[in-house]
């Protein structure tokens, strides 16, 4: 059995209208999808996770009422989720969401800008991170989000894919780190990380 996770997450059930199927989604209001500011997380029966706009969704569906969304909360909880029921989404988590000035994006950026700042962000992070605390990071990221976790080691992967490439440059700052990282890909077979 999934153990059910520390911390509480928000979410809000809500009913498609008959003409779209009828059927229940749950939308994550404080959970941002993506860096863009657009998107929320959701989950559905059919698909579970991906992205959604919230006031899009609100906008076409209805209210789920307790009993419409029983068994779709259940499924949530079997995959670890500590879930609260909201009825909308609270300033605090639009902010969350999509930055300050009223829940509204403060500047649209390129996927490339997004990338390069994401970059510098996990740079940052390594450069400060010593042998000790690197393992103390570690055992604290166990308590987050396990969709964050599958993210993280998806990003860990990918970065370990480029290293062992032979084209990749190196010196002694990061010879190790380059052949670990062929090693590691020579045995590794089964890459596949869903997003669930």
């Amino acid at each position: 059995m999934i153990e059910q996770d520390k911390h509480q997450t928000a979410v809000i059930f809500r009913k498609c209208r008959k003409s779209h199927g009828g059927g229940i989604i749950a939308l994550f209001p404080g959970t941002p999808a993506g860096t863009c500011g657009q998107y929320v997380m959701s989950f559905e029966h059919v698909g579970h996770h991906g992205a959604a706009n919230y006031s899009g969704v609100i906008a076409k569906t209805i209210p789920a009422t307790e009993e419409e969304y029983g068994d779709l909360m259940r499924e949530l909880e079997s995959l670890g989720y500590n879930l609260v029921v909201h009825k909308r989404q609270t300033a605090r988590m639009r902010a969350k969401c999509y930055g300050k000035r009223e829940g509204r994006m403060s500047e649209v950026k390129t996927h490339q800008e997004r990338l390069e700042e994401q970059v510098r962000a996990v740079s940052d992070v390594a450069n400060q991170l010593s042998p000790r605390s690197s393992g103390e990071f570690a055992e604290m990221f166990t308590r987050e989000h396990r969709t964050c976790q599958q993210n993280l080691t998806r990003l860990c992967v990918a970065w370990l894919e480029e290293l062992a490439k032979p084209e990749a440059r190196y010196d002694l700052r990061n010879e190790a780190s380059v052949r670990l990282a062929r090693e590691f890909m020579a045995k590794v077979t089964e890459r596949g990380l869903p997003y669930i």
